[in-house]
């Protein structure tokens, strides 16, 4: 018999959400990552109604999309993996000199404990 870690029991998932770049995964303790669309290549080529049917697997710690045949679990957004495909592209650059990260952000809602955390923007590199 399968049983569940700790650190599989804090990935479970409880809702998703897309705008026009990125995925959100609220997690029911609070936490939400954020990914860039474009390493999901299935996704990045869906439309938002085949986006938006999703289904969370048994364990709670993985998504299924049914009509593209696409399954995605915590464990790979937290370690930045990509989809085979994913052809990088680069993140955008903002005038200021600063370029917008495209690695898993995650924070906490409500204030609460940052278990891990990547920078929304970092130095651009000349």
């Amino acid at each position: 018999m399968t049983s569940l870690t700790e650190a599989d029991e804090r990935n479970r998932i409880a809702d998703v959400r897309f705008d026009e770049r990125r995925m959100y995964v609220l997690l029911q303790d609070g936490r939400e990552i954020s990914v860039p669309l474009w390493w999901y290549p299935r996704l990045l080529r869906a439309t938002p109604e085949q986006r938006d049917n999703w289904q969370i697997l048994p364990f709670g710690d993985a998504l299924h999309w049914p009509e593209i045949d696409e399954d995605l679990d915590v464990r790979g957004f937290l370690t930045g993996a990509r989809a085979p495909g994913a052809t990088g592209e680069t993140a955008p650059r903002a005038a200021h000199g600063f370029c917008l990260s495209d690695r898993p952000i995650l924070a906490t809602a409500g204030g609460g404990m940052v278990y891990f955390t990547a920078p929304a923007v970092m130095p651009r590199t000349m």
